[in-house]
């Protein structure tokens, strides 16, 4: 993989980049939205909007405001782009992405089994999430045996914990090993200033290392007593 360099401060303003790549990608969402096909992006385009959004998240990660997050990947899909990040001690995985109307920020839950046991400071984490951006919960994938019962898991602003729990239950009724389980989503509208959204993003992600390494400590203990 090509090593992820973002452009140095000389080299760009960030946000007269940050501008043009919003207008390109909110042109791209309503041509999708309109001949419902995926628009064609030059190389250059997707260039500037993946440089763009890795220079946007180093302002918090290269600063040392992001923890030990690490930039590890990029990937421009139909019509957004995403840069996966990771945390060194716990191996949480992140990502940063442009997508429909907004930036989000998204961590993957990969040790569901033990949420259940995680301790209130982590739920109050959790919840905090939702003070920082529009908070949702989306699962990975919902197991047919689960589509009568409940059909869709849907993405309610407002009812993300009580989404996660939900569907934990109901993986937990059906033995299911939570594998893929799913990802907390934090996202913001793509006119947010800088000021607002640098702040909240470093914030989300020191929440992020907070979540994962509640779930990273229980993994530990259950296989201390093994």
């Amino acid at each position: 993989m090509t090593k992820i360099v973002p452009f140095a401060p000389q080299e760009m303003s960030l946000l007269r980049d940050l501008d043009e790549v919003i207008q390109a990608h909110v042109e791209r969402v309503a041509q999708f939205q309109r001949d419902r096909e995926t628009p064609v992006v030059s190389p250059e385009a997707v260039d500037l909007l993946l440089r763009t959004m890795i220079s946007l998240l180093s302002e918090i990660i290269f600063e040392g405001r992001g923890r030990k997050w690490a930039l590890v990947g990029e990937n421009c899909f139909d019509i957004g782009g995403c840069i996966d990040i990771e945390e060194a001690k716990t191996e949480a995985r992140a990502k940063f992405l442009i997508f429909e109307s907004r930036f989000g920020l998204f961590l993957a839950l990969d040790r569901a089994p033990f949420i259940g046991r995680a301790r209130d400071s982590c739920w109050a984490d959790i919840t905090s999430l939702g003070n920082l951006g529009q908070l949702a919960f989306s699962p990975y994938a919902i197991p047919k045996s689960m589509w009568n019962r409940k059909g869709k898991v849907p993405i309610r602003p407002g009812h993300a914990v009580g989404e996660l729990m939900r569907y934990w239950n109901l993986l937990r009724e059906d033995g299911d090993s939570l594998v893929d389980f799913g990802e907390l989503q934090v996202s913001w509208p793509l006119g947010t200033p800088l000021e607002t959204l640098l702040p909240a993003m470093s914030e989300t992600l020191e929440t992020f290392y907070r979540i994962a390494y509640e779930l990273y400590r229980l993994e530990r203990q259950s296989s201390k007593r093994e």
